[in-house]
């Protein structure tokens, strides 16, 4: 690959990018017709604020877009997005549901499918942040004013709002500087990284040695603004697939690169060492109940939230593989609850988080700030402390807290086994439920308790806001007597659809997941053991 320089005391200093924005770089086409941009070396800050300086001594190409289903299907003979959720199918649309495995996979075959001595893998993080930048220094490659982020990239502003919730045909917006299009979203791109809490500087960084999670950069149709500048990061365990996950490639020169070079950039799976990771407080299973509850009836707390009583029982955990909307990770599974437990017939609402809280309510994006509505924007961590302060200001001896995602499931199915508590039939989930089909320009969540309750008089489990369960997510349902899930992950387990959803999501066996310090349109209810009289 041809390096352009400017001097010979540039090249050896790598001072500021050899191309100045606007500069149009050279690009190639390979023999599946993917065309790739050139980047040059250089040097750039990476990250917000305090960044680290990362120099890039080697030159690389990367995809103009990222990889398209045609492009997939031509290398890997699957359709991995085939019948999934939130998919739009065509040849120029990007390829979803890649987990960084798979990705890394298309790399290898791609690679010996040219036979050209070139090399593709992954991007690391310092590169794809840098390409992104194309020598820009603002928030976005086209400067700090998001009001223009619709020119450049497909977000939940042009996305969710017109209800066209998928992955857009790559190129249709306007490329940054350096040529490269769709980097500020449309889909998350896995990127070669092992995630580390701090930014890895200095010259040609890979990033941590081991870990459990994986980088991806760029922001989605599916997350707002602030999640799609150039130095927001994210991460997920390489194994995850999803409607907003895909990747692009980039391409090195095997002669100019060790092989240990190459273990470093990440272009091969390495086993995670044994690391420090973050582990689930172990849950206490409650003490043995004298009170044998009934379904339906329901008790009202220090602060006027009412409780419906959850009586013990044996159910089917997740979907038959026929149910319309099956996922891989709703393999059936038998579950036994021994003990009865209280869920909060709504979700938590702002006029209940202000109580116990103390906090006010403003500025949030995805809510209307009246005392009946959802509680959003919250994380799971604020969800569990919320949870301990009312414990507290109640001393009652019954510990408040989120509900494992078994409870959470066999609450809202309330003894039925269809995909959702009324039935199968989803043209009557407006009855029920808040979600795509009736929010229309009403882009928020609503009013608790407005729409039909299941059959155990719990409200709004099937839509309205995404619900934080106890549990770490594993993409095999823990099964058996009372589960609580993995002792430790990276993400949270998520229920209940949401108002910005396809009724698909809104099912009783749909399951989501995020890291638990993201904030969005998140709510919670509450759960709360009952001990010994």
């Amino acid at each position: 690959m041809r390096v352009v320089v400017v001097g010979v005391v540039a090249a050896m200093l790598f001072c500021a990018p050899v191309f100045a924005q606007g500069v149009k770089l050279k690009s190639v086409t390979n023999s599946i017709g993917m065309e790739l941009i050139e980047i040059p070396a250089g040097k750039f800050t990476m990250g917000k604020d305090a960044g680290v300086d990362v120099t890039l001594t080697k030159s690389f190409v990367l995809g103009k877009y990222e990889v398209t289903q045609g492009q997939w299907k031509s290398v890997m003979g699957s359709e991995p997005w085939e019948g999934q959720s939130s998919v739009q199918i065509g040849e120029d649309n990007p390829a979803t549901y890649v987990s960084w495995d798979d990705a890394t996979e298309f790399c290898k075959k791609l690679t010996q499918r040219e036979l050209t001595g070139e090399e593709y893998r992954l991007p690391t993080e310092a590169e794809w942040e840098y390409a992104c930048r194309a020598g820009t220094e603002t928030a976005f490659s086209f400067g700090n004013d998001e009001s223009k982020l619709g020119e450049y990239a497909w977000f939940d502003g042009n996305t969710i709002v017109v209800r066209e919730q998928y992955a857009h045909k790559v190129g249709l917006k306007k490329p940054n500087p350096w040529g490269l299009y769709d980097m500020h979203g449309n889909v998350w791109e896995w990127c070669s990284d092992w995630y580390g809490g701090n930014l890895s500087g200095g010259a040609d960084p890979t990033g941590p040695s081991g870990g459990s999670n994986r980088v991806f950069r760029g922001g989605s149709w599916w997350f707002y603004p602030g999640l799609c500048r150039s130095a927001f990061r994210f991460f997920l365990d390489p194994s995850n697939r999803g409607d907003y996950l895909g990747f692009r490639v980039a391409r090195s020169q095997l002669e100019t690169v060790t092989a240990a070079e190459r273990r470093q950039q990440g272009t091969q799976a390495k086993p995670a060492p044994q690391v420090a990771v973050e582990t689930r407080p172990v849950m206490e299973k409650p003490e043995p109940v004298r009170k044998v509850f009934k379904s339906g009836e329901s008790v009202t707390n220090s602060i006027g939230m009412e409780l419906i009583e959850i009586p013990a029982g044996t159910f089917t955990m997740s979907s038959p593989a026929s149910e319309a909307g099956h996922q891989d990770d709703e393999a059936a599974v038998g579950v036994t609850l021994t003990q009865g437990f209280l869920l909060g017939k709504t979700e938590v609402t702002l006029g209940e988080w202000q109580q116990v809280m103390g906090k006010v309510w403003k500025g949030q994006r995805y809510d209307v700030a009246s005392k009946n509505y959802p509680a959003i924007e919250i994380t799971w961590d604020d969800a569990t402390e919320f949870c301990e302060k009312l414990s507290q200001s109640e001393s009652v001896g019954e510990p408040y807290r989120l509900p494992t995602e078994a409870e959470w499931e066999y609450a809202c199915r309330a003894g039925t086994t269809t995909a959702f508590s009324f039935g199968d039939d989803e043209s009557k989930l407006g009855e029920y439920a808040w979600f795509t089909g009736n929010t229309g320009s009403e882009q928020y969540a609503h009013n608790v308790g407005t729409k039909k309750p299941n059959p155990w008089g719990l409200h709004d489990m099937h839509g309205n806001v995404f619900e934080w369960c106890s549990d770490w997510y594993d993409e095999s349902l823990p099964g058996g007597t009372d589960p609580v899930g993995p002792d430790y992950g990276s993400s949270r387990v998520l229920r209940g659809g949401g108002w910005w959803r396809n009724p698909r999501d809104c099912r009783s066996a749909n399951r989501d997941c995020a890291v638990p310090s993201i904030r969005r349109a998140l709510g919670f209810r509450v759960a709360r053991s009952q001990s010994v009289q």
